[in-house]
């Protein structure tokens, strides 16, 4: 089941809310905690002219 950017937030029936845990579920599985070097993080982003995450990850990947 795929996550659906277009439901409002919090309108959900029981069916939509066991849907939204379970996608909340599958986002958490590949997030990080970067604490205090989020700030560099999102500064070398700007300065390298990434738009995104995970496209900074990428590319620090194939350096």
């Amino acid at each position: 089941m795929l996550c659906d950017p277009a439901t409002p937030r919090g309108v959900y029936s029981s069916a939509g809310k066991r849907a939204k845990l379970e996608c909340d579920r599958r986002r958490q599985r590949t997030r990080i905690n970067i604490g205090p070097a989020f700030e560099k993080w999102k500064m070398l982003g700007e300065s390298l002219g990434m738009k995104t995450d995970p496209q900074l990850a990428s590319f620090l990947l194939e350096r």
